[in-house]
């Protein structure tokens, strides 16, 4: 039976992360012994184990994610700057401890001012990242959607023009511009107006469907039939598109 085993980069991360908790919480109890009961104390100790914890979470997210990271890279790098530089503002907070109680309004002002200016430019990071990604999988999404309709319309178009017809010259004409609209047309398509893409894949290769029917003797051939299902693909397509720039 197949076990899911951690990277060991994985798990030398967490033995680092669980060698730093302790080594603070020595620390802390060797440096402050007469303070343990002191609020600034607590303070110091959450405030630098909640920042070791963030910065092993990140640590732990790029061996995880290393192939996003790399297309996103000044994001999380930016991301990172602003958990180390948490990290080291309270460890140098830390060294207060022992006489913060003095003025242990401004101790505790001083640490929630930090927390939350590093939360919001965190989650600030954060979201820019989260929308870069989203953009680039839409993006990637519409690439891949776009060539899968162009590579049916030339599977129809290969088909079509081994027959000859009266039509065939018309039919020529608008197949070729058809596959050079799709090929030039915008792939990035907003969450919104995928079905319109879905839409176009299923008329073109419902319509492959009825010109290989058509050519196999089940139905009887019509070329009027299908430039008429092509020029209905054409204008989806011109919708589509016009939409897509209405969007934008």
């Amino acid at each position: 039976m197949a076990t899911n085993r951690l990277p060991l980069g994985k798990i030398v991360l967490f033995g680092l992360y669980l060698v730093a908790v302790f080594s603070t919480l020595i620390s802390f109890l060797a440096l402050y012994t007469g303070f343990v009961m002191t609020i600034s104390f607590w303070i110091s100790l959450i405030s630098v184990l909640l920042a070791e914890t963030v910065l092993w979470r990140y640590a732990d997210y790029w061996f995880g994610n290393v192939d996003t990271i790399k297309r996103m890279i000044p994001g999380y790098l930016a991301l990172g700057t602003v958990i180390v530089a948490y990290f080291v503002a309270v460890l140098i907070f830390s060294f207060f401890t022992g006489f913060a109680d003095l003025a242990l309004r401004w101790f505790i002002l001083l640490h929630v001012l930090t927390f939350a200016m590093a939360v919001i430019l965190g989650g600030l990071l954060i979201l820019f990242l989260r929308s870069a990604i989203d953009r680039e999988e839409e993006t990637s999404t519409g690439v891949i959607n776009l060539h899968a309709i162009e590579m049916a319309l030339k599977e129809l178009h290969e088909k079509i023009r081994s027959v000859d017809s009266p039509y065939s010259h018309e039919i020529e004409s608008v197949m070729t511009k058809l596959i050079d609209k799709v090929h030039y047309s915008d792939p990035v398509t907003p969450q919104s107006l995928t079905y319109m893409d879905q839409s176009l894949y299923h008329q073109i290769h419902s319509l492959i469907e009825q010109v290989t029917l058509m050519f196999s003797g089940d139905q009887e051939l019509s070329f009027e039939v299908i430039l008429q299902s092509l020029n209905e693909f054409s204008s989806t397509l011109a919708r589509r598109n016009s939409q897509l720039l209405i969007s934008k």
